[in-house]
């Protein structure tokens, strides 16, 4: 949700609330004060993936570590701006006791490889559009596109034709 929310230019934040399936009965529950408690001490969307790695990973295992970091170096591959990206590089390094350098190096491995997979991505997409192998209205059009790049033209013509207001049989 959070990334959906961040798509509509919404800053979300997690909040755990605990004792209650929603705000309305939490207040009722324990009051607007604890529920003030709670907001101020919501977590940014950074903390709440870095709490879902320490929760899935042991960091005391040198193996489950690495897989752990590559796993936030892939989220922080994904964040657009840099500001944010440097801010996340930095506190991961800190919090996890590796060097900058490194964990920057492999986000901007992973950011490399995602564009080098979104370009492939869009060139094959290109090629399929412009080869007629996603042709939608004529699914056919790769079996036989000489056939079909003539029906297409008999299309036009005839289209022009009725444009232009004299409707006639076309041979």
């Amino acid at each position: 949700a959070i990334g959906i929310l961040e798509a509509a230019g919404v800053d979300a934040k997690v909040l755990k609330m605990e004792g209650a399936k929603d705000p309305d009965e939490y207040i009722k529950k324990y009051g607007a004060d604890k529920f003030r408690e709670l907001i101020e001490a919501s977590r940014g969307k950074f903390e709440f993936m870095l709490d879902g790695i320490r929760a899935k990973y042991d960091m005391t295992v040198s193996d489950t570590k690495i897989k752990a970091l590559g796993e936030i170096c892939a989220y922080i591959a994904g964040i657009t701006s840099s500001v944010e990206r440097d801010i996340y590089i930095d506190k991961t390094s800190r919090e996890f006791a590796v060097d900058i350098k490194s964990i920057r190096a492999d986000v901007d491995a992973k950011r490399r490889r995602a564009s080098y997979e979104n370009s492939k991505k869009r060139k094959g997409e290109l090629i399929r559009i412009t080869s007629g192998l996603s042709d939608r209205v004529n699914p056919d059009f790769a079996k036989q596109p000489k056939g079909a790049r003539i029906e297409e033209a008999v299309g036009q013509i005839g289209l022009l034709v009725a444009l232009d207001g004299n409707a006639g049989l076309l041979v």
